[in-house]
């Protein structure tokens, strides 16, 4: 049943506003389900209607905003897994990563913050003052949509430059990877072969460095058969320096399952189609506090 283990499928799926559910929590959630004043007879009946009872039972922390919302998309997901025809959409930084690093206790590191960690002093600060320069217009809640997207744009082209006049290399990057402490959300590995087994795709969508989320991966995972990416990726030399970055750039606003679909990217069914379903269905992953 497709629904089973509801740990392994769900927290990933809905790891995003309103809910913002942590690994942790859905832990809880699944423990109280399968917990003695939890009624089974009504997991097997209704699946979705289970799921959203049992956080009024665990300890979740949890505040469902929208709860009848919150029911459409899970029967909605539900059927489409039925069918057979569902994919998973997930975050790298602090999603599939953990949010916070184990060995100092405060916000773990991401993949742009890793490759940062092969700067000069003098990059490093050249990359602080860019954050300084367009976080706030990332934020902004008076500027458009095509404003942000504008900013953002112009962010990760010249932070880019930055990384090509480092002149870091392939090698470097995979040290500063072994030496940043990034530790994968427990039960990844987990997921990763439910979906696996089940023949359900996982598309890995990130704003970071696709290169680096591919060498996390390798050394982090037992499975050969990793997520694919969809991230900012390098461009190396014969000598493996950095000598640019393919095209287009990927930002906070613009890692959507429909811009996938227009690149038609090793995608089974029609790409305008799935485009037109994705702009209706998909849910933007907020990573902050997750």
């Amino acid at each position: 049943i497709f629904f089973r283990p509801p740990l392994l499928w769900f927290p990933w799926a809905l790891m995003s506003h309103p809910c913002r559910m942590r690994l942790e929590e859905l832990q809880h959630t699944a423990k109280a389900m399968s917990s003695g004043s939890f009624q089974k007879e009504r997991l097997q009946a209704d699946p979705v209607e289970a799921f959203i009872a049992a956080f009024s039972i665990a300890d979740t922390g949890v505040v469902l905003s929208k709860p009848q919302q919150l029911r459409e998309k899970l029967k909605n997901m539900r059927q489409l897994a039925l069918e057979g025809n569902i994919s998973f959409v997930v975050d790298f930084d602090h999603t599939i990563s953990q949010y916070t690093c184990v060995e100092t206790k405060g916000r773990g590191p991401t993949t742009h913050s890793i490759m940062e960690g092969s700067y000069t002093e003098d990059v490093r600060h050249k990359a602080k003052e860019l954050q300084l320069k367009y976080y706030p217009k990332e934020i902004d809640p008076a500027l458009s949509m095509d404003e942000k997207i504008y900013w953002m744009e112009r962010w990760l082209r010249e932070a880019h430059q930055l990384t090509i006049d480092a002149g870091i290399t392939l090698q470097q990057l995979r040290e500063a990877v072994v030496a940043s402490g990034l530790v994968l959300r427990s039960q990844f590995e987990d997921f990763l072969h439910f979906a696996q087994q089940r023949k359900f795709s996982l598309l890995v969508f990130s704003a970071g460095i696709a290169d680096i989320i591919e060498e996390i991966f390798k050394s982090r995972l037992t499975t050969a058969a990793h997520p694919e990416i969809f991230a900012n990726k390098l461009k190396f030399d014969a000598n493996g320096k950095v000598v640019g970055f393919h095209e287009p750039v990927h930002h906070v606003f613009n890692k959507r399952l429909s811009s996938y679909c227009q690149l038609n990217l090793n995608l089974e069914n029609d790409a305008a189609s799935r485009t037109q379903a994705a702009d209706k269905q998909e849910w933007v992953i907020d990573t902050e506090g997750s």
